[in-house]
């Protein structure tokens, strides 16, 4: 994302590049198109670039005269070679399409704002390759939006002087084209250097969202019940919908019967709480009812019932005699 401090040096808008044709359909990203299309869409005297047209040479050419500029690509990260390391744009007679971080143009060492929206595991390479390029001035914020990391990710970084910390959209976005409206009322959290801190609360706040502070050492302790709630859940309905086919329920009856379920239990949690949301055979103590399940159930399902139940027993108001019963059968022993 770039950024100026002068806003009326540049006609404005966003040059969105999406889904770059790379040459192997194996490196299609259709909602890479649409992530682009909704950016554009989102500011005016803005424009999208797909496909065939989201080349390194348009790059070179046109991001200069906008405000913003966005990509949505594959990108390769050499760890051994980090200005070697390559966002992946379409390639034309004038180049490869293989932007390296050496190759990155020279008005970035000008912008306010840079987001590295990578993976976390190339976070700190990332931020070690631009410093090596020495792209990155003390004027300039450099943020990135790892849930679990926090600004010692970008130390790297330190010595150029720039502003350093990260921006974490606490939201699931799995459809660009709705993206926007996902994250209006979603918490962000925030942390690093004073002014990074700053700089991230206003991003958020510009997307409609309420930023948080979340000091570094506890954002493990944060992003964990994240993952939880929102790529457990997903995988908790692959799970119920598997089980419901193997009962006997055609694919889209079994997945509009869990997201009824799923969302008549999110709604219960929203209105009064977990615990009081709580339902099922653990939450009533029928004991025989768990046992039930457990025959029904093999390996893995079985153990992650299991898992899954104690949590929920732990979270019962039963009474200590039927609690021990539940616990009994869960432990594979006794008839309660």
């Amino acid at each position: 994302m770039r950024g100026n401090a002068a806003p009326a040096a540049r006609p404005g808008g966003v040059l969105a590049l999406g889904n770059p044709d790379l040459g192997n359909p194996r490196y299609n990203l259709a909602f890479a198109a649409v992530e682009a299309q909704t950016v554009a869409h989102e500011l005016p005297a803005s424009r999208a670039l797909l496909g065939k047209s989201a080349t390194e040479t348009a790059f070179r050419e046109y991001a200069s005269s906008f405000r913003y500029v966005h990509v949505a690509s594959h990108g390769e990260f050499d760890p051994d070679a980090p200005l070697k390391s390559a966002l992946l744009l379409a390639p034309d007679a004038q180049n490869d399409g293989a932007l390296t971080v050496g190759e990155l143009p020279p008005w970035l060492s000008t912008v306010d704002v840079i987001l590295l929206a990578v993976p976390d595991d190339a976070i700190s390479g990332v931020a070690a390759a631009l410093a090596t390029a020495g792209l990155v001035r003390p004027a300039q914020t450099v943020l990135h939006l790892s849930g679990a990391l926090g600004r010692d990710a970008l130390a790297p970084l330190a010595p150029c002087g720039a502003a350093l910390g990260s921006l974490h959209p606490l939201q699931s976005l799995s459809d660009p084209a709705t993206a926007p409206q996902r994250l209006t009322g979603a918490i962000a959290a925030v942390e690093g250097d004073e002014h990074a801190v700053v700089v991230a609360a206003a991003l958020a706040r510009g997307l409609g969202m309420e930023p948080v502070a979340v000091p570094a050492p506890s954002k493990p302790v944060y992003h964990a019940p994240a993952v939880v709630a929102a790529t457990f859940l997903v995988t908790l309905a692959a799970t119920a919908q598997r089980l419901f086919v193997r009962a006997g329920l055609p694919p889209d009856g079994a997945t509009r019967a869990l997201t009824a379920l799923m969302q008549g239990a999110l709604d219960n949690v929203h209105a009064a709480g977990p615990a009081a949301a709580l339902t099922g055979p653990v939450a009533r103590g029928d004991v025989e009812t768990i046992r039930r399940h457990l025959a029904a159930l093999e390996g893995a399902d079985a153990d992650l019932y299991r898992a899954l139940s104690r949590a929920a027993l732990a979270l019962s108001d039963l009474d200590a005699e039927r609690r021990q019963a539940v616990a009994r059968v869960l432990d594979g022993a006794g008839s309660g």
